[in-house]
């Protein structure tokens, strides 16, 4: 058995001019008495602390009892932050033109349809005028069929001159329509153009909700047909990326709870669901692809960003701790527990506590499943913070004595 005594820094100091001036009076006795206190017990099985009650307030030692709690079994995994395709947009020119205007700024938050910018570029011109010609052209033409069509009723127009007329007002039709086609992509009415006239600008517009990532462009620069011109992302819907490798894939499931928090950020806690699990595995990791929707408001999470998860895959009642009452030592696990049958051979206001050995199980939110290798009351008072100092008080035991027990 090993035995650490921690003794106040005002008593060691006292101690030690006390040695130094009877150091030649007593001589080897006095060395003998020394080691024979350090040693005191003799059994074999026990390493135990010492603690005075007012040491025991000035190291935080706190108390605390085995707790019955659902713990949740989980798989630990770490992921990234993504956008689905649907919620990311590039905007690109259409046509080719110079930066007349630009109406956004990096960060911004758009609506779908909301003006962003307007290029420059005679072609645009053109298009416009192209298109009230043909519109003209064709209202003129379905004009003359209607007279053919009368004369022809009438038995006072040949049946072929008639079908040159139909073919006329349809070959308009098209290039109508076509026209139409084209300056609605332009980001055109047709309608407004005809009450409003040829406009000389080529209007750019957000195609989805969302914020502006980036602007690639310049008042007064010349863009080239489909160069990028601004990045927008809707972060309303960010979820999550997480690899889960193939001992734990049988495990996950659709609906299943995640907790996670942002590499380096272990502080705050986000919750997400599990919403689909891949069915391949990524080729450099060998591992699959989880994808969970975060659940609650997530401010400040961006597309990019790492995060470490616990996805919950079960749960359980297990008799429990907090981690910080748990130690480790030589590649096992201990807890301290209060020896509360050793108070009346103690002195006054001494407390001893026993080193124990336990395994661990499930870990979740701060707690731990513990099992003691020796059976341990629900009532036994476990060191529940600080539980380190100790352990550090019997190693520093392990090199100053020498010898074990």
């Amino acid at each position: 058995m090993r035995t650490i005594w921690i003794i106040p820094l005002a008593l060691t100091v006292a101690c030690s001019h006390s040695s130094e001036h009877d150091h030649h009076s007593h001589g080897p006795a006095e060395h003998s008495h020394q080691e024979h206190a350090s040693e005191m017990h003799t059994d074999e099985h026990r390493e135990e602390v010492h603690l005075l009650d007012r040491q025991m307030e000035v190291m935080d030692i706190r108390l605390g009892h085995f707790e019955t709690l659902d713990l949740s079994q989980t798989i630990r995994s770490n992921g990234r932050l993504e956008l689905p395709p649907q919620n990311r947009a590039e905007v690109t020119a259409l046509w080719g033109g110079r930066v007349k205007e630009i109406f956004v700024f990096p960060g911004g938050i758009l609506k779908k349809g909301e003006l962003m910018a307007t290029l420059e570029q005679p072609g645009f011109i053109q298009l416009q005028e192209d298109f009230l010609r043909h519109k003209a052209e064709w209202l003129l033409s379905q004009s003359a069929l209607e007279r053919r069509e009368q004369l022809a009723a009438d038995s006072l127009n040949s049946q072929q001159s008639l079908e040159e007329a139909r073919t006329h007002a349809q070959n308009l039709e098209v290039q109508v329509k076509a026209a139409e086609a084209q300056l609605r992509m332009m980001g055109i009415s047709p309608a407004s153009l005809e009450k409003e006239g040829i406009r000389s600008e080529l209007p750019i517009y957000a195609p989805i909700n969302g914020h502006v990532r980036s602007i690639d462009i310049q008042i007064g620069s010349y863009v080239q047909e489909h160069e990028r011109l601004f990045e927008l992302a809707d972060n309303d819907h960010l979820h999550i990326d997480l690899l889960v490798y193939e001992k734990d894939v049988h495990k996950v499931k659709v609906g299943q709870e995640v907790v996670f928090h942002l590499s380096g950020q272990p502080d705050e806690l986000f919750r997400a669901r599990v919403f689909a699990v891949g069915k391949s595995f990524e080729e450099e990791t060998s591992a699959l692809l989880v994808h969970a929707e975060i659940e609650n408001e997530a401010g400040g999470l961006l597309p990019g960003m790492y995060v470490e998860a616990r996805i919950e895959v079960g749960q359980r009642k297990a008799r429990a701790l907090p981690e910080a009452a748990i130690v480790r030592d030589g590649g096992m696990d201990y807890i301290f527990v209060w020896a509360q049958e050793d108070a009346a051979h103690g002195q006054e206001g001494e407390r001893v506590f026993l080193k124990q050995e336990v395994k661990v199980g499930i870990r979740d939110l701060g707690y731990a499943e513990v099992v003691p290798a020796d059976p341990l009351s629900d009532k036994a008072e476990v060191v529940t913070h600080g539980a380190f100092y100790l352990m550090a008080e019997l190693n520093k035991g392990d090199g100053e004595h020498g010898h074990h027990h």
